[in-house]
């Protein structure tokens, strides 16, 4: 899916599941444009139309990766799920809207990326608007170390085994999270600053012998998870953001582990039932939800409604 493209139908629409009710927007007409993110990791850019000033918006950042394990009775370590923000954000007619939306994590740990949104002004300024942040990935081998979720204000800490100090830590609306640490394991690096184009991993895992959770990008990226033989840790969930100036009638998820934020929101569904949701690399018979949703789309989306 590219960029402007109006989805018909229920295109992969899931059962509703029980979760608290969504937020409420201003009443606003009903056109959509979605964007998901793309194999290239590319800017898109969306025009307000004649007409329009003010639009909801609702951001999720990717999916993080992660493994799981057929050794030990096939302990898990799935990615978290992406942050989520909604809003209303106040726009003029004719004004482009820069955005990034994060991908999903690849390979066996790395953490999703920030979803991104700016305005552009016409002489290529930018102003940023809204960032959801991405999931953390879990650890390399198993034994339950689960990135944390992604949040749409402070990211979820990762999962650690034996204990919770080896799990990187979520990032917070102004700093990176810490990296994981323990005994007998390398740490994990910590978090920082995010920057659309280099978080689609946040903190690094540190690596004894197996290697810790990536953190999840955002505006603020998490901390690594701790590595080590059976000692180790998932990455700490991404940052969110939003411009006060511009923005009002927020609302902002942090997920829980492999689940997004908002994950009942019937846009993310018609984008795909696995839409921002953690996902391991490879599948097994584990009997988690994360084993069975590698090979779906986990990225972020943006949806703008006019």
């Amino acid at each position: 899916m590219g960029a402007r493209r109006r989805l018909p139908g229920p295109l992969g629409a899931e059962r509703p599941k029980a979760g608290a009710a969504g937020p409420t927007l201003p009443a606003m007409p009903g056109n959509k444009a979605y964007f998901v993110a793309n194999d290239f990791g590319a800017l898109q850019y969306w025009t307000v139309p004649l007409g329009i000033t003010s639009i909801g918006v609702k951001i999720w950042g990717g999916g993080g990766t992660g493994v799981c394990s057929n050794d030990d009775g096939g302990r898990v370590s799935v990615g978290g799920g992406g942050g989520c923000v909604v809003g209303a954000v106040a726009v003029k007619p004719g004004e482009v809207l820069q955005l990034y939306v994060g991908k999903s994590g690849t390979g066996h740990y790395e953490g999703g990326g920030g979803s991104w949104l700016w305005s552009r002004d016409p002489d290529g300024a930018l102003t940023l608007l809204m960032v959801a942040g991405g999931g953390g990935s879990g650890a390399q081998y198993g034994y339950n170390a689960r990135g944390g979720a992604g949040g749409g204000a402070n990211g979820q800490d990762g999962a650690g085994h034996p204990g919770a100090s080896y799990g990187g830590k979520g990032a917070t609306t102004s700093a990176g999270g810490a990296g994981g640490s323990g005994s007998g394991s390398g740490p994990g690096t910590s978090g920082e600053a995010g920057t659309y184009s280099a978080d689609t991993s946040g903190g690094p895992g540190g690596g004894w012998g197996s290697q810790g959770g990536h953190g999840g990008g955002g505006y603020f990226v998490g901390g690594g998870g701790a590595g080590g033989w059976e000692t180790m840790g998932g990455g700490g969930g991404g940052a969110g953001y939003f411009n006060a100036a511009r923005a009002s009638a927020v609302t902002t998820f942090t997920g829980s582990y492999n689940v997004p934020g908002n994950f009942s929101d019937a846009d993310r569904a018609l984008v795909g039932s696995h839409c921002a949701y953690g996902k391991c690399s490879n599948e097994c018979n584990a009997g988690d939800p994360g084993t069975t949703i590698s090979r779906s789309y986990s990225g972020g989306l943006v949806v703008f409604i006019y």
